[in-house]
């Protein structure tokens, strides 16, 4: 689900980690100075158009921008970026080129478990307490047996 307010601080600390402006954002985005005041404050959302450009400009994705998908998931449930990282680092140990996924950023650890699992289902069993169920987008590497030779 879609939170402005994940929305609009993302973007305030999008926009300040690249020392803009919000008039230089809005004249980028081809928008007014108030909108983007308004998309940062969680007064107002953004319409398809604005919110690609926006994730466009500043590197990110979608559902990272706006806090859905696998990131919604590790917001509502903090257990999840630990289990996430040490599934990464068992099955996409490849991927990351011997860096820790502990020592990836939300972006970059959310892009590596959308391609790497299929599906990721968190489900609150308790006040603190969750089932995290991981499906591999591809077999698992260590259960395919050996290629058979070609001729």
């Amino acid at each position: 689900m879609f939170l402005k307010e994940i929305f609009a601080a993302r973007l305030f600390s999008l926009r300040k980690s690249k020392k803009i402006s919000q008039q230089a954002l809005a004249d980028h985005l081809g928008v007014s100075f108030h909108q983007v005041s308004k998309m940062e404050t969680g007064r107002r959302g953004a319409s398809l158009d604005v919110a690609c450009a926006l994730a466009d400009y500043f590197g990110v994705s979608l559902d990272y921008l706006t806090g859905t998908g696998v990131y919604g998931q590790m917001e509502q449930c903090p257990p999840l970026r630990q289990y996430l990282a040490a599934a990464l680092d068992q099955y996409g140990g490849a991927l990351l080129g011997g860096v820790p996924a502990a020592e990836l950023d939300d972006e970059q650890l959310g892009l590596l478990a959308s391609a790497l699992f299929s599906s990721i289902k968190v489900t609150q069993t308790g006040e603190k307490a969750y089932d995290i169920a991981l499906t591999l987008r591809f077999p698992d590497p260590s259960k395919l047996s050996e290629a058979p030779e070609q001729h």
